[in-house]
């Protein structure tokens, strides 16, 4: 009945958070999110018929073959989108109550239920984190991955061998192909091995982080060229960034006041948990040397899975029940101000959005081709944005006859299939320069966009 009970509770805010999202305030599939839900969409379509996907910059090559397999029982075409994007949340839902019933049966099997139930939460208050619980992109897998990873881990801290390390390298490596932010994992469990003195464990870990990302990745390894320069330009940094170091502790303020606490109760760590505190401060260290040039918090995340680790180490020292009972009623609050938040935020996104395709639909005249530019909360635009092939955008066409889109990464107009020109635009002020044709007369603002008739 304890076990039940601890199980239930370290579930409850993520699927509580989850069902107010998808469940009781849905998310429309064209707005916001539906650029990286749309890319892994049209990614599986293509895996299905034998072609490499268009876009493999994280590379996101699991959840790719994870939308093909979605994709083969809700259908192959853009017009049963809606029924894909439902089984894809369901699944990801799932996958993360996987990974807490792993997180509760190996590294926080020797806590005491308090701290087993926060320590089940502690990802979840990370900036982002619970954010991303609903969209389908590489984000939401981090979280299973790391859990596996970090179990396999801790089986080979308690009885260390070369093969327990290769699995463990396996599933770092996997990680890393679902996204690059994982590499900072790969330096830090060669290290803690190192500090364990088991140099043969750490030649086997290595081997088996590049045989998990090669196996991982073998349907993109023709593009690898495109991959490897897309983390390049990340590398250069500046693009991505949205936010300053000191805005990124003030606003993980109580992220970081719970890494102290952690820390200073981890002083108490026993010779043989050494090794995996060395990798969660390392992987936490090399997480945020990675996203340096890019301060992001959904680059940040693997940091915040690093530090289960540190807090399994703490809770394991078992203290003092005055100690649990303090740290659960911080996470308490901490986790109900973070849902609160999450949801609060998640509704007024689908205010705003709504808001905007009706602005954007009173403005633009009801006869003549339409075309659409970036970011257009529009369900045609939401659908043919992130793909290139014509078939898809013919596909569109018959349910919305009149629109057609502009691609901006492509510098791209496509047009419904007949026509032969636009006779509306609708675009933000910054895309205008972009666009690759002649503007005619300003018609209409539509909030954030501009309508214009074709010269």
């Amino acid at each position: 009945m304890r076990r039940a009970l601890v199980f239930i509770a370290a579930i409850v805010p993520l699927v509580v958070d989850w069902c107010l999202k998808v469940l009781v305030f849905p998310r429309p599939f064209w707005i916001q999110y539906y650029d990286p839900e749309t890319i892994y969409f049209y990614s599986g379509l293509r895996m299905l018929r034998g072609l490499v996907p268009e876009n493999v910059d994280n590379p996101g090559t699991p959840l790719q073959m994870l939308s093909a397999v979605i994709a083969l029982f809700t259908g192959r075409s853009p017009l049963q989108y809606e029924r894909f994007i439902v089984v894809a949340h369901t699944l990801a839902l799932l996958a993360a109550i996987a990974a807490i019933v792993l997180l509760l049966c190996t590294i926080l099997r020797d806590a005491p239920p308090l701290l087993q139930i926060a320590g089940a939460w502690l990802y979840f208050l990370a900036p982002q984190a619970l954010e991303r619980d609903d969209i389908w992109s590489p984000e939401w897998l981090l979280f299973p991955a790391a859990v596996v990873a970090l179990a396999l881990l801790w089986r080979w801290r308690r009885d260390p061998s070369p093969s327990r390390a290769a699995l463990a390298g396996i599933a770092i490596g996997a990680g890393i192909a679902v996204k690059f932010v994982f590499l900072g994992w790969a330096p830090a469990v060669i290290l803690a091995m190192l500090v364990a003195r088991r140099v043969r464990d750490a030649f086997t870990a290595a081997i088996g982080i590049a045989l998990g990302f090669l196996v991982a990745t073998l349907p993109i390894m023709r593009v690898y060229d495109l991959m490897i320069a897309r983390l390049v330009a990340l590398s250069a940094g500046g693009r991505d960034a949205d936010l300053s170091w000191s805005t990124l502790f003030t606003t993980a303020r109580l992220w970081v006041f719970i890494l102290m606490v952690i820390a200073i109760g981890a002083t108490r760590i026993r010779r043989e948990q050494l090794p995996f505190v060395v990798f969660a401060l390392s992987a936490i260290a090399f997480t945020f040397i990675g996203a340096r040039t890019n301060l992001n918090f959904r680059y940040l995340l693997p940091a915040g899975l690093a530090m289960i680790a540190i807090f399994a180490v703490f809770a394991s020292t078992k203290p003092r029940v005055a100690w649990q009972f303090a740290i659960i009623a911080l996470f308490t609050i901490a986790m109900a101000k973070t849902i609160a938040n999450d949801v609060a935020a998640h509704r007024r996104r689908i205010a705003e959005g709504v808001e905007a395709r009706a602005t954007i639909e009173r403005a633009v005249p009801r006869d003549g081709v339409v075309v659409y530019s970036w970011r257009m909360p529009i369900p045609s635009f939401a659908l043919s944005v992130m793909t290139t092939e014509r078939r898809y955008h013919d596909e569109l066409a018959k349910r919305w006859p009149r629109d057609g889109s502009f691609n901006d990464w492509t510098h791209t107009i496509y047009l419904p299939p007949g026509a032969k020109r636009w006779d509306y635009l609708v675009i933000s002020p910054e895309m205008r320069r972009e666009f690759p044709e002649r503007i005619g007369p300003y018609v209409a603002n539509a909030g954030a966009y501009d309508v214009y008739r074709a010269p």
